[in-house]
C-alpha cells in the first residue's frame, strides 16, 4: 500500500508544524528543500524584484519565462540574458528557463520560439536548463476522450521532448511537467510498439514535476498516484506542483483561499509523503504556480 494511504492528515500536519522554520510573520519559510517558483509573464524590469520575493520566502530554484517583449535582445546577446538573470544568482537561486504552449504537441519539428530559447539556454552561464510546461491536456482534442485524438496528442508530445533533448546543449538539464492524465494514455511508437506517455516524457528528461494540483497534501498524492507508480519504477529527480491561481473549475484545486503558513505545511507534509515512497531519494520539493498570485496571498 503507499505511503499516501497510511499517513493520516493529522500525522502529516503534525510533522509539518514540527518543521523547522526560518524568519517570521509572512515572510516564515521552511529551512530544508529545494523548493521552485514558477515566475510567469513577469518582464525582465521586474526580475530583481521576484528574485528577492523568491529568496525571502526560502525557495532556492526558479522557472522563469522570458516575456516575449524581451526576448528580441537576450536572444540575440546571450551576455544580455545572463546580466538580466545575475539578481537570481545573486539571491541563490537555481535557474531553469521555462516555456510551453498545448500546440507544440501538434508541431511537426520544433517550433521556432522554442528552438530560440534552445539557443539561448545553451548559451547561457546563468541557466542551468530548460523547464516544459506543454500542457497538451488542455486542448479540446483530448477533452474530446478520443483514443485516437489523446494518441496523436502523446506522440506529438514525446517527440517535442524527445527533439528537445537533441537539440538542447548537453550541458543543459531538461525538466518537463507531467500531468496525472499522461499515465495511462498510450501511443504507438515506432520500434517500440505500444509506450506510456508518462514513461516515455520520464525517459526523456532529467527532472519532472508533476501537476497533480489539489489544495490539500492526502488530495495531492492520491491524484498524482499513477504518476508517482511510474516514478517509483524509473525514479528520477521530481516535485509536486501546487498552484495559487484562481479561477480554477473546481474548489479543491487551488491555494488562492489559503494563507502562506498553512501552505507551506502541505509542502512539508506533502515532503513527508514522498519520502515513503520509492522515488522519495529523488524528490526534491515542491514546484509553485505562480510568483504573481503567490505575492498577492502574501500581501493581502
Amino acid at each position: 500500500m503507499a505511503a499516501s494511504a497510511v499517513i493520516s492528515r493529522r500525522t502529516l500536519l503534525a510533522a509539518a508544524a514540527a518543521a523547522p522554520l526560518v524568519g517570521a510573520g509572512r515572510w516564515s519559510h521552511a529551512a530544508e528543500g529545494d523548493d521552485a517558483l514558477w515566475i510567469w509573464e513577469t518582464p525582465a524590469a521586474e526580475w530583481r524584484e521576484a528574485a528577492d520575493f523568491a529568496a525571502r520566502l526560502g525557495f532556492r530554484t526558479v522557472f522563469l519565462s522570458i516575456p516575449p517583449a524581451d526576448r528580441g535582445g537576450f536572444f540575440r546577446e546571450p551576455s544580455a540574458l545572463d546580466r538580466a538573470l545575475a539578481p537570481y544568482v545573486a539571491a541563490g537561486l537555481t535557474v531553469w528557463l521555462a516555456a510551453g504552449d498545448p500546440k507544440w504537441a501538434l508541431a511537426e519539428r520544433t517550433p521556432a520560439p522554442l528552438a530560440a530559447l534552445l539557443r539561448a539556454s545553451g548559451a547561457s552561464a546563468a541557466a542551468t536548463g530548460l523547464y516544459l510546461d506543454v500542457e497538451p491536456h488542455v486542448l479540446p482534442e483530448w477533452k474530446s476522450r478520443d483514443a485516437v485524438a489523446r494518441a496523436r496528442l502523446a506522440a506529438g508530445t514525446a517527440s517535442l521532448l524527445r527533439n528537445v533533448r537533441k537539440e538542447l546543449s548537453p550541458a543543459k538539464a531538461l525538466g518537463c511537467v507531467l500531468h496525472p492524465s499522461f499515465a495511462g494514455t498510450a501511443f504507438d511508437d515506432p520500434g517500440k510498439g505500444s509506450v506510456d506517455m508518462a514513461a516515455a516524457l520520464l525517459a526523456a528528461s532529467d527532472e519532472v514535476a508533476l501537476m497533480a494540483y489539489r489544495n490539500t497534501p492526502q488530495a495531492t498524492a492520491a491524484f498524482a498516484a499513477k504518476l508517482l507508480d511510474r516514478l517509483d519504477a524509473r525514479p528520477k529527480p521530481w516535485r509536486f506542483g501546487l498552484t495559487v491561481s484562481g479561477g480554477q473549475a473546481r474548489e479543491n484545486i487551488s491555494y488562492d483561499k489559503a494563507d502562506w503558513p498553512g501552505m507551506r505545511a502541505d509542502m512539508t507534509a506533502l515532503a513527508l509523503l514522498a519520502q515513503g515512497r520509492g522515488a522519495g531519494p529523488w524528490f526534491k520539493g515542491s514546484a509553485v504556480n505562480a510568483y504573481r498570485p503567490l505575492r498577492a496571498m502574501i500581501e493581502r
